[in-house]
């Protein structure tokens, strides 16, 4: 039978090795990889540069409405609250400031 500290012996030194081949293909890939590619000219098709910025803008303009339909949603909810909401309230009601704070309406 074997000897437990040889399996454990035989064990790290064979996961050692699958880990270094396996760092060795992916660097000989890399570099292989790195050569072949034509450097990137970093301009594209004007047809397809056309057709992008038209879904860019159409994203936008949705983006917007939504945007003014929260705003819209809010100013509402802002007057609801106005007309139900007592005027004054009376002085024992008040908030207390602390000194270095300040109390905001909302």
């Amino acid at each position: 039978m074997i000897n437990s500290d040889a399996i454990e012996s035989v064990a790290f030194f064979g996961g050692l090795a699958a880990v270094a081949w396996a760092a060795a293909f992916a660097w000989a890939k890399w570099l292989v990889h790195r050569h072949d590619a034509p450097p990137p000219t970093g301009q594209l098709p004007v047809a397809d540069t056309s057709a992008r910025l038209g879904e860019l803008e159409a994203g936008l303009d949705a983006l917007t409405l939504e945007v003014e339909r929260l705003a819209e949603g809010q100013r509402y909810t802002c007057r609801l609250l106005e007309e139900r909401l007592p005027r004054a309230l009376p002085a024992s009601a008040r908030p207390t400031s602390e000194p270095g704070r300040v109390v905001t309406p909302h």
